[in-house]
């Protein structure tokens, strides 16, 4: 784990200060099914007790994976895992009850990224992070797929999403004035 200065564009994404965490992303793990949809798992590091009233703002950061042509689409939805599972054994069936992995159906982040746009992602993940670190949810992991109106996974591109989840991250904008209470 990290403490950096970051500043970055309103618009993009939010406003980082001092005393900010951020967190790798570990285990980043693709599945697949027989006709080539694929989800993305990853895990992160909540060992430093952090107390949600001190989390302003929790981000999703993803550097740009799209290529400009052909031009498209895509919603990039994240979602909480909801059971244990392990890098070396999982698959598009195992351990899950529900083929694809099992999640929590009831809440999930968006963003919505074009080819056309050459951006970063930078989604915001406050809630699930809250969830996580708020002892209302088990840290199994976050699931990245696309929404079930767009196949609930990913066709296209999947060996460029995998290389650039290497530096990928979570980032935690902490509220100094909760810090010192």
């Amino acid at each position: 784990m990290k403490v950096k200065f970051i500043l970055m564009f309103i618009g993009l994404t939010s406003l980082f200060f001092a005393g900010d965490i951020e967190l790798s992303l570990q285990d980043v793990v693709a599945i697949q099914d027989s006709s080539g949809l694929t989800r993305i798992l990853f895990t992160f590091d909540t060992s430093q007790p952090i107390d949600t009233s001190m989390i302003d703002y929790a981000e999703l950061f993803i550097p740009r994976f799209l290529q400009a042509e052909p031009e498209y689409s895509l919603t990039l939805e994240a979602r909480l895992l909801t059971r244990q599972w392990q890098p070396l054994t999982v698959s598009w069936y195992y351990p899950w009850e529900t083929p694809g992995a099992d999640y929590d159906t009831t809440f999930c982040r968006q963003f919505r990224v074009s080819s056309r746009i050459e951006c970063d992602i930078c989604m915001d993940i406050t809630e699930l992070i809250k969830k996580i670190y708020g002892g209302a949810c088990s840290n199994y992991g976050i699931l990245l797929m696309t929404p079930e109106y767009e196949d609930g996974g990913f066709i296209i591109l999947i060996s460029n999403l995998l290389d650039v989840l290497e530096t990928a991250r979570i980032e935690l904008a902490i509220n100094p004035a909760a810090m010192n209470q």
